[in-house]
């Protein structure tokens, strides 16, 4: 079955799930073929982690499927999305900086809280 022949273009994930739903291995020999554990497998599938290209190339090899075929069936979005760890630590600094923004400064012998102008 060529994937690309037959299927709409679909995130990383989608295309996981697509491919067990269509070829059905079993989990364990899934897991022990990319050599990682269900728990990094199923964050991939949710689209909550990137999948590195080895783990890429291992999938392949799994399901016999050219890379070729394997990106041919990736929509536009998902190969021009940014790094799930960068969009991550975007978000992080962002809280972070929110957080800061928030903060009270109060002075140790007082006890009070010193207003931002005063600063």
């Amino acid at each position: 079955m060529q994937l690309s022949d037959c299927e709409a273009k679909r995130t990383v994930g989608a295309l996981l799930a697509r491919l067990r739903q269509v070829y059905r291995p079993g989990s364990a020999d899934l897991y022990r073929a990319l050599n990682t554990t269900s728990s990094t497998y199923l964050k991939i599938e949710r689209d909550q982690r990137d999948l590195s290209f080895l783990m890429a190339l291992r999938l392949c090899a799994f399901y016999d499927m050219d890379i070729h075929e394997f990106i041919s069936v990736l929509s536009d979005e998902e190969l021009a999305r940014k790094d799930l760890s960068g969009i991550k630590a975007l978000q992080q600094r962002a809280r972070k900086k929110e957080e800061a923004s928030q903060a009270k400064v109060i002075d140790i012998k007082s006890e009070k809280h010193i207003p931002e102008t005063s600063l």
